[in-house]
């Protein structure tokens, strides 16, 4: 099997097969160390030998020596073109000519269709998809005269760009440098890496691997480009108070680059790295003499939640500093634009899509203070200050119960202590004998746990009968009863016959939700209003959460009950990134706690992709529910 890089060598070989070339310069121009190349070449040269050529190696270095002219062409035919080339996928195409372009202060179309093995006119035909990809980070492209191609746009624009494409996370978090960054190897980036986690190490700055692998990635290319003269100039109006730690740092790391690679950056370059680093964090107990002018910003969006959602995060001075200290940590890079990647960013939006809704909201009115928009990813760490918020909740709000007992007061209050030490999340309120039942007020209560049959007894609470001496099975019978009380018995009660839609036909998520809105608009379910409150939230952020389910929905004040419609389509759609055959359409009251629950019982119900594929062939509710519940 000839991989990519051997393929590059092969074709570099062949390229300059009258001369010699030297392990140095191939590593250099791979980005990989001259002992790679060597161990590669050995193994090249035992695949040669069966292939019609050679590589001699002498002192000067390598050169290649075709014996069989035929043999060589069909293998090179066969094996490097289609390694070597880029992909016959458009974006493939797209991503290598942004490479390209991003790596070198000119370069023509000659020199890219060598580089890449397509035609001039494979490259004009993406050309304007490379043109609106740059247009994201407002990067123009201008085609001069005897040079060809160069990049225009704002310094810190275009790093930004070149740390998106040319140092990628890879899924097991470890970074990717390109080979297209000449002169600057994988093993300089870890050694970098080292360098930098000392650094913070010995001024006491705390950052998490991906922060310091960002940080990384953009001090990697703030070298490459200040060895190309390409000097970075910050805005005047950008007011951030920042450490001196963080300061330190910065200057430390420029001494460091300046030994290691001989480029010296300037006082601006020292000035731009710490924006990138951001302030170091505050423990919660120094927060409050911090003086730190993101407070009031803080309060007026949680306070704005509140009118929005109807929810108190007020109660919650874990959240709220840790809100602050977020911001305190991130704002310079904010202004920057450096987006920090995310890994979690579908979980989030998919599992906790309560939290990822009141972080939206967060960032409008971070947005609306200072001018500055976040990113998804962002957003995404934003929704996890607000995911922990909500656990704290669940944990501290016990279910409030009555037990009902005809036995002594000595055996009652054994089974009280029994339970209060078995289940630390329910209350009890009160032992009661059951004659006074009908006497009592009982709506705050959630649950009654009776040793007395109360069959006929007109309640409507559930009520769970157990031993006094609350056997195993009860137990057993307690844990289902509160499951099945608190989450699926309130997500079923949402569903009903009339919200129920099979076969729609439909090619777009904005026709599935006309489709399925229209209806209930004619039922007098939901109004036109409430439509375009759905329609917002999805141009927000879409809603697929699993594979095959959407759940597009609003929180709409002037609906008075919640509903939840189903969609079941007749075939699968895009709807944003995945396909898309159920959808749970949701319009909810805030007011009502077990309401918060809902989407992430929904993402539960729906990740079993087999039990997806039999909820999509059924016609009857009933059936449905029974299904999704099982």
């Amino acid at each position: 099997m000839i991989s990519d890089r051997m393929s590059k060598i092969i074709k570099e070989l062949n390229n300059s097969k009258k001369s010699y070339i030297n392990s140095i310069e191939l590593a250099d121009m791979l980005g990989v160390s001259s002992r790679t190349v060597k161990r590669d070449l050995k193994e090249i040269s035992e695949i040669l030998k069966n292939n019609g050529a050679e590589v001699e190696a002498t002192n000067q270095g390598y050169r290649l020596i075709i014996n069989e002219d035929e043999l060589f062409s069909q293998f090179i035919n066969e094996n490097i073109s289609s390694s070597a080339e880029v992909s016959g996928k458009k974006s493939d195409k797209v991503n290598g000519i942004l490479e390209l372009l991003l790596s070198n202060i000119y370069i023509n179309q000659d020199k890219i269709a060598d580089e890449l093995y397509i035609s001039r006119s494979s490259i004009n035909k993406v050309m304007m998809d490379v043109k609106n990809v740059l247009s994201e980070y407002k990067i123009t492209i201008q085609n001069k005269p005897h040079y060809g191609y160069i990049l225009e746009g704002n310094e810190i624009d275009i790093r930004n760009c070149m740390v998106k494409f040319l140092t990628q996370r890879k899924d097991d978090n470890s970074i990717l440098i390109s080979n297209r960054l000449v002169g600057f190897k994988e093993e300089d980036y870890y050694n970098l890496l080292e360098e930098i986690k000392n650094i913070f190490k010995d001024l006491k700055i705390t950052k998490n691997d991906i922060e310091i692998n960002y940080i990384t990635r953009y001090i990697v290319i703030s070298i490459f480009r200040v060895k190309y003269n390409c000097e970075i100039v910050l805005d005047d109006n950008i007011n951030i108070s920042l450490d001196n730690s963080v300061i330190s740092a910065s200057k430390t790391i420029a001494k460091k680059i300046k030994e290691r690679f001989k480029v010296e950056f300037t006082f601006e370059d020292i000035l731009y790295i710490s924006y990138i680093i951001g302030n170091n964090h505050i423990e919660i107990k120094e927060l409050d003499d911090s003086g730190i002018s993101v407070e009031q910003m803080v309060i007026h969006a949680i306070d704005k939640i509140k009118n929005e959602y109807d929810i108190d995060f007020f109660r919650d001075g874990t959240l709220l500093k840790g809100l602050i200290n977020h911001l305190y940590t991130s704002y310079s890079r904010y202004c920057l634009n450096v987006t920090l990647d995310n890994p979690l960013i579908n979980l989030i939006k998919s599992k906790y899509i309560e939290a990822y809704n009141y972080s939206i909201l967060f960032s409008k009115v971070f947005k609306e203070e200072y001018g500055i928009s976040m990113t998804e990813e962002d957003i995404g760490y934003i929704a996890l200050h607000f995911a922990a918020s909500l656990e704290r909740s669940i944990m501290n709000n016990s279910l409030k119960a009555i037990i009902v007992c005809s036995s002594g007061v000595g055996t009652a209050e054994l089974l009280k202590t029994r339970i209060t030490k078995k289940f630390q999340n329910i209350a009890i309120k009160g032992v009661y004998p059951a004659y006074i039942l009908d006497s009592l007020e009982l709506s705050d209560i959630d649950l009654i746990i009776s040793t007395v049959n109360l069959e006929g007894v007109s309640l409507e609470k559930e009520v769970i009968n157990v031993s006094p001496l609350l056997t195993d099975e009860d137990e057993e019978k307690i844990n289902e009863h509160i499951k099945k009380q608190r989450d699926y018995d309130y997500l079923q009660n949402l569903m009903s016959n009339d919200l129920f839609f099979t076969n729609i036909e439909a090619s777009s998520k904005e026709e599935v939700i006309e489709i399925m809105t229209k209806i209930m608009i004619e039922r007098d379910i939901i109004t036109e209003e409430t439509k375009e409150h759905i329609l917002k939230r999805e141009e927000m952020s879409s809603t697929e959460i699993t594979n095959l389910v959407a759940i597009p929905h609003c929180i709409a004040k002037e609906n008075k009950n919640s509903v939840l419609a189903i969609g079941i389509l007749k075939r699968p759609i895009v709807w944003d990134k995945s396909q898309v055959q159920i959808v749970f359409l949701g319009v909810l009251d805030p007011k009502v706690k077990q309401n918060r629950k809902v989407f992430s019982m929904l993402y539960k119900l729906t990740k079993k992709v087999d039990k997806i594929k039999e909820l999509v062939n059924i016609d009857e509710l009933s059936y449905f529910k029974k299904k999704l519940f099982k």
